[in-house]
């Protein structure tokens, strides 16, 4: 009796088990299906795309998800080439370099030092720091600026100037006293306040990097060893590391970023790793975002207390800053941002440099959550991807989409568009080109070999439904482009068509 018992219970678990892999092939059939863009044309069927279809168009390397549910991992997915030259497919394993995302990991080993009674949030930082570093001018003088100033980016202080840039291995590289007081070999003027505490929202790597220094006076001078002990070990974020250098193991496993027409980046370094050095998976980011998730909803306490958790959400200047990855106002927390889509409160934070773009985003609630990263500069693809992942795994009211009415514009003369067009950003210069065919205009920009065709929506505005990508002709020689993700601004026709 007992056997056939057994032989019973492990049908059950043989037949459970295929139930699960169908479902879970199907939700990864659905996603890979499922990308959509913003634009939408009014009283049509949503267009949907692939995902490598999007990768070809976009020209993304590769791309890597987790998708968080109820606190679990639930999807792991990569696709592409890590390494182009390699042909190394991307897997589970590869590392990326997660830039602006360190940040809160930054913020989470602060804010357990607060937690354990050795920080302070309202304290002036000076307090923590006696050698003289930080370089006093009228903005910061007899003015309070504490650590929670510094984590929220409301300090004042000036975006970069040597917190990084073109550092190499080849070459000296500075401490992190040197990038504060903007001393050799750092590239920069240092940490210096351009503004008032508490005036406005001022991004500042460089404050980012007077919390490392903190961090190092006080705690611990190797700041990969202190980031370890505190946060990768005790969430298991095994992949994870704020070294300098790579070893060799994890170059090999390091996916090269890429720009423009997958030209390859060289390697970045981050002598100041707090602002931008964090190396991982997307499986490691999603572990730091259900540990977040966890504590706030007070399910697991035994990382950071709830109480600690909605410090970090508690929105700074009360202003709302706009994130052009996930076309959303957000407000500043510590360390994170926070935004509300669907009647529904998120909090995210997004990481881009040359070669890598990457976003997190969870649910206060804890149901919800994913980690995006590409290894290319366009950030595109991912607002693509997180709608498919919103609609697969139930995001309560996420998705939203921009329907459009399409007129026949009144244009006497070809002239009047067609033509091509310069477009120059900080850091290149991109060639479009608007052409007529068949009474139908298109587009085409200098990064993407493929004409699209352009919607009008009134008779100077058009768009192109494959992507967030919008057309303002202003007059007969500038166009005003707003490419979410990817290069906006104005365009200056050079010849005719």
């Amino acid at each position: 009796m007992q056997k056939i018992f057994l032989v019973f219970i492990f049908i059950l678990f043989i037949l459970n088990h295929k139930i699960f892999s169908q479902e879970n092939k199907n939700l990864v059939i659905k996603f890979e299906n499922g990308l959509s863009t913003t634009n939408q044309l009014k009283d049509s069927a949503i267009t949907h795309y692939h995902i490598v279809d999007r990768m070809k168009l976009r020209k993304v390397p590769s791309v890597a998800i987790s998708v968080i549910k109820n606190g679990n991992i639930v999807l792991s997915k990569s696709y592409g080439l890590a390494d182009i030259s390699k042909n190394t497919k991307a897997d589970s394993s590869t590392l990326f370099h997660f830039a602006s995302i360190s940040k809160t990991a930054n913020a989470l080993c602060v804010m357990k030092l607060i937690e354990q009674g050795k920080l302070s949030l309202n304290t002036d930082f000076r307090e923590y720091i006696k050698d003289g570093s930080f370089k006093e001018n009228k903005f910061s003088k007899g003015q309070k600026i504490t650590i929670a100033n510094l984590l929220s980016h409301t300090a004042g202080i000036i975006r970069d100037d040597g917190a990084s840039g073109d550092y190499t291995h080849n070459k000296p590289l500075p401490n992190i006293t040197q990038i504060v007081k903007g001393e050799k070999p750092a590239l920069g003027k240092g940490a210096i306040s351009i503004r008032k505490p508490n005036e406005d929202y001022q991004y500042s790597n460089q404050a980012i990097c007077i919390i490392q220094k903190i961090l190092s006076d006080n705690f611990d001078t190797d700041y990969n060893r202190l980031l370890t002990n505190s946060i990768f070990r005790p969430l298991q974020m095994n992949n994870s590391t704020f070294a300098v250098k790579l070893n060799n193991v994890q170059e090999e496993k390091l996916a090269r970023g890429y720009v423009y027409d997958y030209e390859v980046v060289p390697s970045w370094v981050f002598p100041c790793q707090a602002e931008g050095g964090l190396v991982s998976t997307t499986d490691d980011i999603a572990k730091m975002v259900i540990a977040i998730q966890n504590a706030y909803n007070e399910k697991d306490n035994t990382f950071l207390k709830k109480e600690t958790i909605q410090k970090m959400f508690t929105p700074q200047l009360g202003e709302k800053t706009y994130d052009g990855n996930l076309d959303v106002p957000y407000k500043n927390g510590l360390g994170i941002m926070l935004f509300e889509k669907g009647n529904r409160q998120y909090f995210t934070h997004a990481g881009s440099i040359d070669g890598y773009t990457s976003v997190y985003i969870g649910s206060l609630d804890g149901k919800d959550g994913a980690v995006i990263i590409v290894n290319t500069s366009y950030a595109g693809i991912i607002l693509e991807i997180l709608n498919s992942i919103a609609t697969t795994f139930h995001w309560e009211n996420y998705v939203s989409y921009q329907y459009k009415t399409v007129i026949q514009p009144n244009i006497k003369s070809n002239d009047i568009l067609t033509g091509s067009y310069t477009l120059k950003t900080l850091k290149k210069e991109f060639n479009i080109s608007i052409t007529k065919n068949n009474n139908q205009f298109y587009i085409q920009n200098s990064n993407d070999g493929t004409p699209e065709k352009l919607y009008f929506s009134s008779e100077n505005t058009a768009f192109v439904l494959s992507r967030n990508y919008s057309v303002t002709f202003l007059d007969k020689d500038t166009i005003l482009i707003k490419n979410n993700g990817e290069f906006s601004g104005e365009a200056k026709r050079i010849n005719k068509n």
